[in-house]
């Protein structure tokens, strides 16, 4: 963990409120990126609206530390806003802990698709990413 992180916590912060508030400012980047994007490339089209976003797919990638934490609060957020969410752990469930864990089991709470890494051939996971 950075030292800004722990100090942070040590501080008094909730660790999971600091990883809610990380996940949130990259699902905030990724969606400004990804209707830029959007906007760049169709034309006459006004605003990335919903109706283009929830045809659009987001490849999560998550390993078993905080930054993989972040990564699956991050997907819960994008798939808030529309987005086809995709969630591929490049560890075991069994290895998640603490927020990490917390953030996977509600990525299960909130239906999202995911898969082990170790559970996909290479052909498999080039097809699950966009």
């Amino acid at each position: 963990m950075g030292k800004c992180d722990q100090e942070t916590i040590e501080a008094g912060f909730p660790e999971i409120l600091l990883m809610e508030a990380a996940a949130r400012e990259t699902a905030e980047f990724t969606d400004r990126i990804i209707k830029e994007s959007l906007l760049n490339t169709v034309n006459h089209y006004q605003r990335a609206d919903k109706r283009k976003i929830k045809n659009f797919k987001v490849t999560v990638l998550a390993g078993k530390g905080n930054n993989g934490g972040d990564g699956l609060a991050a997907a819960r957020f994008l798939a808030g806003k529309g987005y086809q969410v995709e969630i591929i752990l490049a560890s075991s469930v069994e290895k998640l802990s603490g927020v990490n864990k917390k953030n996977f089991e509600l990525c299960l709470y909130h239906n999202l698709k995911h898969y082990q890494y170790a559970d996909l051939n290479s052909k498999e996971l080039f097809k699950k990413i966009p």
